[in-house]
């Protein structure tokens, strides 16, 4: 028993030192923000971030059956997800999640605006 509580105790040391190295200007630089606005107004985004290797390995473990609490890893990716959409302004109203993926290679988050795009977000927001 103690063994275990041991093990879990550094797992999680590991986990949160993996995330932590998403703090600052190396989240940004792994992490894509992609924008479509379609013909009829409709505002589409692709959110994708490549994890560190600190973060794949704690992927790793959660694959392997240990669970960090509070799922950590797809909290942060959602808090990340959720800033960059405030700071770019791009929904304005919010989001839908149209769907996610979230393997070793990379975390991707698909969604659709509540509101229709204006003239000024047709302008300012084109794909890269």
């Amino acid at each position: 028993m103690v063994i275990q509580k041991c093990f879990a105790l550094i797992t999680l040391a590991t986990l949160l030192g993996g995330c932590a190295s998403f703090g600052g200007s190396s989240a940004e630089e792994s992490a894509t923000f992609t924008t479509r606005i379609t013909e009829d107004g409709t505002k589409l985004f692709d959110y994708i971030v490549y994890p560190s290797p600190k973060l794949t390995n704690a992927y790793q473990l959660e694959e392997k059956g240990w669970k960090a609490p509070w799922n950590h890893i797809n909290h942060l990716i959602y808090t990340m997800l959720d800033n960059k959409v405030a700071m770019t302004g791009y929904c304005r109203d919010g989001f839908i999640e149209l769907s996610s993926n979230f393997s070793e290679e990379l975390y991707q988050v698909r969604g659709e605006c509540y509101e229709a795009a204006t003239a000024e977000d047709r302008t300012y927001f084109t794909a890269s």
